[in-house]
């Protein structure tokens, strides 16, 4: 999901700063996030001035990402759904259609 949104965000013409692994750096340098951050090695925590931080993880990832947000700042969470077995209706893919229709018009100000 964080790669999408990397790609949905640079469309709409924002700063990228994502976390990953070291390993997934030059892909999502790739796809075109301006800043990496080995979430592993650094303390993300201490960044400052985010404008919107999309949380896919979630635990401990959630407090921590707040406090990198600017004042007035918007963080989104993924939801997490049950998976249905078999691959069923609801099983995966509503996330992505959903940050499709939500990243945007967090970039834009529009309606949340």
């Amino acid at each position: 999901m964080g790669q999408l949104a990397v790609q949905i965000a640079k469309e709409h013409g924002a700063h990228v700063l994502a976390t990953a692994r070291a390993v997934k750096h030059p892909f999502l340098r790739e796809l075109g996030a301006d800043e990496l951050v080995d979430y592993t090695r650094s303390d993300f925590a201490g960044l400052r001035d985010v404008d919107v931080v999309l949380d896919t993880i979630s635990n401990d990832y959630g407090p921590r990402s707040l406090a990198t947000l600017k004042p007035g700042g918007i963080r989104r969470r993924r939801r997490r759904r049950r998976r249905r077995p078999h691959g069923g209706a609801g099983a995966g893919g509503g996330g992505r259609a959903a940050l499709r229709r939500v990243l945007p018009r967090t970039l834009s100000g529009g309606p949340r």
